[in-house]
């Protein structure tokens, strides 16, 4: 009946309107909700009906309530968002490596380099003072304080980043179970993609989850045709459809030793982002630290070697009685040129080489001092020349018992490898000179330092509590300084990179790489924060809510919604026209 068709195009005017309100105050409702997007009413007209007097429209109905999203945009954001916080945590991670280095401040390594050398130069003002190699001591003391707490510190930094690796991987694995949560939500929302339905408020949940995801890795979304979406990092599954694959963790080592925890996908493959938080902090854990640390140790140990080799072949104000070597040989029938100490040294140290050195023998009765080449043969030659072989009679160990006057000294090695040189009676001491092996150095006798690297690096505990044997001179004549002035420029020697660079050329080095990697990690991050608020700018001129286009929308359905209410009133009208007639 025309009359019904009439009432029944007035009240879908109604229900079409109500609807678009609804969504309408939906969106105002929402103004500040985080990662919110704003919805539509999409209003279509109803099928037409086919009457004597033509095809007429039925009304108004509301097909479905969509998004106004940009996947392109979502995406984008998603990337850019991985790279903000990828910079952001590498900036976080120089700026404590920075702290360590402690550079510009009176407690940096500098100063330390600058105090203790400067004490070397004071001793070699006056070789005999005691106050004055007290001080050379301290000053030791200090630099190895100073090594020692920034390897430390950076081991320390390295423990805590693994932890929060752990931490982060448990953080995306509940990230991982919410998504496949949803996933499952809002298929059975919108009936599995079989209706027009839109779980829109479940979508932007999912949404802002993927952002949070992303914030550790980048990932890639495919959405199905189910509603759901597979989320994988270059081609790893994290989740599909209505699973979840979250990450794990093994403990393994680092190339140089640390236990670590090596974070792997649930197929047992090691886990590779590109991008993100998590990349950021397995790339400071297991690289970028490392190499510091590295730096680190090539400069103490570089310094601790070379300054034992010249400290190694001077005498302080009395020679020695006995010595025990400071490194092990682990291996005593290995060639010396081969010897395994027990660590890796830095390039170009602890190294014996084909040579020889001078044991003096002092007679305490009378000052006659005797002296006593001892070669090394490293020629490659015939047999060259080991640690301790008793049988073979080719260790250095014997070489030197068959070299010096009998009933003066005796070498020996003791059950750990170190190597032992006693005086055979207390009218006999000894000292060295002239070492063109490195052999005195690398064994670790008569050094000044021990240790090999930032760590391990310490003051020889016999110049500690015996300081009148800090290597001055190279004789006992008065007021000899022609070793300690040596040891003042150990600071000068090219002795560094191939001999190209100086102690003190190293260390700026280091510091000015740390410089200009901070630098560039900032840079890089001032222009990821600009990507990130341009996309999102861009995604809130489209998807973000707008009061004054929402409050024209709302006029707009109210109106509508008022005028289908008075059509009905004019039908209404009509048919009691009609009824009366």
């Amino acid at each position: 009946m025309p009359s019904t068709s009439s009432l029944n195009i007035g009240l879908s005017a109604l229900l079409a309107h109500r609807l678009a309100l609804e969504t309408t105050g939906h969106n105002i409702a929402n103004v500040d909700t985080p990662g919110f997007s704003r919805q539509r009413a999409v209003l279509d007209p109803r099928l037409a009906q086919h009457r004597t007097e033509g095809i007429l429209g039925r009304g108004a109905t509301v097909t479905t309530v969509e998004q106004i999203v940009d996947e392109f945009i979502e995406e984008r954001l998603r990337d850019v968002t991985s790279l903000k916080h990828d910079t952001a945590e590498l900036a976080r991670s120089y700026d404590e490596i920075e702290v360590l280095f402690n550079e510009l401040s009176e407690q940096d390594l500098s100063t330390s380099f600058d105090n203790f050398f400067s004490s070397l130069h004071d001793l070699a003002n006056n070789a005999e003072d005691q106050s004055t190699r007290a001080a050379v001591v301290q000053q030791a003391l200090s630099l190895r304080d100073q090594f020692n707490q920034m390897r430390g510190a950076m081991e320390d930094l390295r423990a805590r980043i693994d932890t929060n690796i752990v931490a982060s991987v448990e953080k995306v694995n509940e990230i991982i179970q919410s998504l496949k949560g949803l996933n499952v939500e809002i298929a059975r929302s919108e009936k599995g993609g079989a209706t027009n339905l839109h779980a829109n408020d479940l979508r932007d949940q999912r949404t802002l989850l993927l952002r949070d995801l992303a914030e550790f890795m980048d990932v890639q979304t495919f959405e199905q045709p189910n509603g759901m979406v597979n989320v994988t990092v270059h081609g790893r599954p994290l989740v599909l459809m209505d699973r979840g694959l979250p990450l794990s963790w093994r403990w393994t080592n680092s190339p140089d030793g640390m236990p670590v925890r090596e974070v792997v996908f649930g197929d047992g493959s090691i886990f590779s982002p590109t991008q993100g938080r998590l990349r950021a902090m397995i790339d400071v854990r297991d690289s970028i630290l490392p190499s510091f640390e590295s730096d680190l140790d090539e400069l103490a140990g570089t310094l601790a070697h070379t300054f034992n080799r010249i400290h190694s072949t001077g005498v302080g104000l009395q020679a020695y009685s006995t010595l025990t070597s400071s490194n092990a040989a682990l291996d005593k029938l290995a060639t010396l040129d081969a010897l395994d100490l027990g660590f890796t040294p830095p390039p170009d140290t602890f190294q014996i080489q084909n040579g020889s050195f001078v044991i003096n023998l002092r007679n305490e009765t009378t000052g006659e001092v005797t002296q006593v080449l001892i070669d090394v043969d490293l020629d490659g030659v015939g047999t060259d020349t080991t640690l301790d072989d008793p049988v073979g009679g080719t260790g250095l160990v014997q070489t030197i018992n068959a070299a010096v006057p009998a009933g003066t000294v005796t070498a020996s090695t003791d059950l750990q490898g170190h190597f032992v040189l006693s005086a055979n009676g207390p009218n006999t001491t000894f000292w060295f000179t002239d070492d063109t092996s490195g052999a005195l150095a690398t064994l670790g006798v008569a050094g000044f330092f021990t240790g090999h690297d930032a760590a391990t690096l310490d003051v020889s505990p016999v110049i500690q509590t015996e300081d009148f044997r800090l290597a001055t001179g190279r004789s006992f004549v008065p007021g000899d300084n022609t070793n300690i002035l040596d040891l003042a420029g150990v600071r000068d020697l090219q002795v560094f990179a191939s001999g190209t660079r100086s102690l003190d050329d190293a260390y700026q080095a280091v510091v000015g790489r740390l410089g200009v990697e901070a630098a560039r990690v900032r840079d890089r991050g001032a222009v990821a924060d600009d990507l990130v608020r341009q996309i999102e700018q861009e995604r809130e001129s489209l998807s973000g809510v707008s009061l004054d286009e929402e409050i024209t929308k709302m006029i707009t359905f109210q109106r509508g919604y008022q005028a289908g209410a008075r059509f009905i009133s004019v039908v209404d009208d009509l048919l009691e026209t009609l009824i009366a007639m």
